[in-house]
């Protein structure tokens, strides 16, 4: 085997290749880089035994070969040459040959027994979207899963389904739901019937594999295939026999709301004031609507840390004339809008508010307030 290749087209690849790896820990197989040459073209595979990645990169192949390496060395290794790399091995040697301008360096090669066949990407039926969109997506999603990675249940899972004409794409935690919608013809037709439900844990991983451009989506019944422009594959496993909550029971719910609009930067300076008081036991914010529908007092007093009371304008159309949520819950909630002024519908004073925008139009943020049973805060 023998073959040269250009470190800046190949490196990135390689970086991605062994994100998905375990660093230290698990079968030395699953640290492993498989390395295949032929073509003209060099193509890579790694797996932590869920997620799988395969990328293809053009490689002056002299002689065809397929290999397994210590994937992490490989890329300290790489990553420190200059210029084109020269990669050779004899079958026997027992260790690869790395030759770059500056030098020389060797690193054994793995067991071929260990490589396991990783599942191609499904050409048919393919559905075409937007990598910065899936991005967006899962950062407006993502803080509204459960992160307990010991459970895995549907609270730790994104869920993608259709709803009527469009596709909702959903994350819930219990006193968090947040769901982004989505039009697209090809997932609308194309999308398992059940639809999809993704671990969280890999929406990191899927993150940091996308890029802006293009990418190509399919489904297997055990898998969710992901190809973006530079011709790299990341394989995700479908969670399965788990039934995603009911999400449309709770959103009925806010048919009949009060409605508060709310400039989102003069809210988030009153949250961040009352944070600094907040403690671990004690972590709302009082919202007291006037009598006059004009203004609420964004409010906390606490104990030992301090009193914060802040007056901000509104519009409101409603009854409730005051409620409590978690402050912390509130700011990472506004900070995913992009909205001047947000818009709160409140069921009641224990029931779910949703959270809309003018320029968010396609995105919903629905939390649970807290209610204050003598100066205690309960989970609604």
């Amino acid at each position: 085997m023998k073959i040269i290749f250009a470190k800046e087209r190949v490196f990135p690849g390689v970086q991605r290749a062994i994100s998905i790896m375990p660093s230290k820990s698990g079968a030395a197989a699953l640290r492993a880089l498989w390395i295949n040459a032929k073509d003209d073209t060099l193509t890579i595979q790694s797996t932590d035994a869920n997620l799988e990645f395969t990328g293809s990169y053009p490689a002056e192949v002299q002689e065809p070969g397929f290999i397994g390496i210590q994937g992490q060395i490989f890329s300290g290794l790489v990553g420190t040459c200059q210029g084109n790399v020269e990669l050779s091995y004899t079958e026997g040697d027992g260790s690869v040959q790395l030759t770059h301008a500056a030098g020389v360096c060797k690193l054994p090669v793995q067991s071929l027994n260990w490589y396991a066949s990783m599942k191609p990407f499904p050409e048919t039926p393919l559905i075409d979207w937007s990598g910065d969109m899936v991005k967006e997506i899962i950062d407006r999603i993502s803080f509204c899963i459960n992160d307990d990675a010991t459970t895995l249940d549907a609270l730790s899972c994104l869920y993608i389904t259709r709803n009527d004409e469009r596709i909702d794409i959903c994350g819930l935690n219990g006193h968090e739901f947040a769901r982004y919608t989505i039009i697209h013809d090809q997932m609308m037709h194309n999308l398992p019937e059940d639809g999809v439900l993704i671990q969280r844990s890999y929406l990191s991983h899927l993150n940091k594999f996308l890029n802006n451009d293009e990418i190509e989506v399919n489904f297997t019944d055990s898998s969710a295939f992901f190809k973006n422009s530079n011709n790299e594959m990341l394989t995700i496993p479908r969670v399965a026999n788990i039934i995603y909550p009911n999400y449309k029971n709770f959103l009925s719910r806010l048919e009949e709301f009060s409605t508060l609009t709310v400039e989102k930067d003069a809210f988030m300076h009153a949250l961040n004031r009352i944070a600094t008081v907040n403690t671990d036991t004690d972590s709302c914010t009082d919202l007291n609507i006037d009598e006059s529908n004009t203004f609420i007092k964004c409010s906390a007093n606490i104990e030992n840390t301090g009193e914060v009371e802040e007056k901000i304008s509104i519009t409101y159309d409603g009854n409730i004339r005051k409620i409590s949520f978690r402050t912390k819950h509130l700011l990472t909630i506004l900070d995913h809008f992009v909205s001047k002024t947000i818009t709160m519908r409140l069921t009641s004073d224990v029931g779910p508010c949703s959270f809309e925008g003018d320029d968010d139009p396609f995105y919903q943020v629905v939390l649970m307030p807290v209610h204050t049973i003598e100066k205690e805060y309960v989970e609604s």
